[in-house]
């Protein structure tokens, strides 16, 4: 927890600020798919407000001979700078609570801090995943030269179809195995069909082994029904999420009364060094 505390001194006990740091941290790794998918730096302080990198916008092939030579339009890139924002959620603790949390030593009940920390993990998710206030996520980041339009997945052969013809896309950009697929809810329940009749195996364990190389399926509720992404792993490094600062829980301010107004917030944003690991799949349906 950063100790932004202001009023009266140590309004929480440690015992309670340990508490909902636990729980910050469970939210944390349950929640949020964003941090399954691609990869974080550590965490870079509150004071960093803006993210500078070079995106590669152009790879050329590289030369063989026997002297060296000057091949500058290997790679190509575009200077890109974003602001970080911070992503916030308030709530109150009541004084009676965290007085008869004292007083009996039973634990505070955090639920309204729970709560407003899930809600910055959703923000989270829509920040990195899809692109929200400003902001762009892989969504909208993927290049339209890397979409595909999709079909009916309840038609199995669709779903690979789709899947391989993605694949083509990142693979003609030279973005190798292994793959992850982001879905939404409603498509990973059409990959839990078999993927023949009685062979016993499903579509998703036949992706997972066929067409991902040992890469993962992941869901989020922050895609629209009927799209998907079929991105580079996170350990390739073709996208990342700066993190400023973490999930922290932070006492803004005690009344007269002793009631509790605090805010869960993070800093964090995406930064995308190649597009093309990125391919959309719209349409399905």
């Amino acid at each position: 927890m950063i100790p932004l505390t202001l009023g009266r001194d140590a309004p929480l006990t440690e015992e309670q600020t340990e508490l909902i740091d636990q729980m910050l941290v469970r939210v944390g790794r349950q929640s949020i798919v964003a941090r399954r998918i691609a990869s974080y730096t550590p965490p870079q302080g509150l004071g960093v407000e803006v993210i500078k990198w070079d995106e590669i916008v152009e790879r050329g092939d590289a030369k063989v001979a026997m002297k060296f030579t000057t091949n500058y339009d290997a790679v190509n890139t575009k200077r890109k700078t974003v602001e970080v924002p911070l992503l916030q959620a308030d709530y109150k603790i009541d004084a009676r609570a965290l007085a008869s949390s004292r007083r009996t030593g039973e634990a505070l009940d955090a639920s309204n801090a729970e709560a407003a920390a899930y809600q910055v993990a959703v923000k989270e998710d829509k920040l990195v995943i899809v692109g929200s206030d400003g902001f762009n996520g892989l969504v909208d980041s993927a290049p339209a030269g890397q979409a595909v339009v999709g079909a009916d997945w309840d038609t199995v052969a669709n779903i690979s179809a789709d899947i391989k013809s993605a694949r083509k896309k990142l693979a003609a950009k030279n973005i190798r195995p292994p793959y992850q697929l982001i879905v939404n809810p409603e498509q990973r329940i059409q990959l839990q069909e078999e993927k023949s009749a009685g062979s016993g195996i499903s579509v998703e364990e036949y992706l997972l082994g066929s067409y991902l190389r040992a890469g993962q399926i992941e869901e989020s509720e922050t895609l629209t029904a009927g799209t998907a992404l079929l991105t580079s792993a996170p350990q390739q490094g073709h996208f990342q999420v700066d993190l400023g600062v973490d999930l922290t829980n932070t006492v803004v301010q005690q009344d007269g009364l002793g009631n509790l107004s605090a805010k869960v917030w993070a800093a964090l944003v995406l930064r995308v060094k190649d597009a093309n690991a990125i391919s959309k799949i719209t349409g399905i349906s």
